[in-house]
């Protein structure tokens, strides 16, 4: 795999976009995640979603880096 940028060995990038809805009570925050390199992605209700599926390609870095 080529890196996005060149000099962030095993950086990865990501896409994040974060809107509100209005609804009858209170607004609700919606988001959705891209890894670019991977092109996955996911939708989310809240942070820690978000930051979960962040962490899954941190630990996949720290395999990839223990096999070497």
């Amino acid at each position: 795999m080529v890196d996005a940028q060149p000099g962030l060995r095993g950086g990865h990038t990501f896409i994040i976009h974060v809107w509100r809805e209005a609804g009858s009570s209170a607004p609700l925050w919606r988001g959705r995640i891209e890894h670019v390199q991977s092109r996955k992605h996911k939708a989310f209700l809240c942070l820690s979603e978000m930051l979960e599926f962040i962490e899954g390609f941190a630990r996949l870095g720290r395999d990839e880096a223990r096999a070497k």
